[in-house]
């Protein structure tokens, strides 16, 4: 067996939900993806500093800041 099968199976059960979550560099790149399961999903975010933006639509095809205030 390869032994990144032997890793999922002894991490996962059957019946478990898989996450992936992704995994950033220090310029926010993507640099890969973590494998959890989702308690220990839950467990990383309760213990990671949440990020200060979000990005919310006014309308379908608005993108930037013009006409924001005016």
């Amino acid at each position: 067996m390869l032994p990144v099968a032997e890793w999922f199976l002894s991490t996962f059960d059957e019946g478990d939900t898989v996450v992936l979550e992704p995994e950033l560099g220090d310029g926010e790149e993507l640099t890969g993806f973590r494998m959890l399961t989702t308690d220990q999903a839950a467990a990383s975010h309760a213990t990671r500093p949440a990020h200060n933006h979000l990005f919310v639509p006014v309308r379908p095809d608005w993108r930037d800041g013009k006409s924001l205030l005016g």
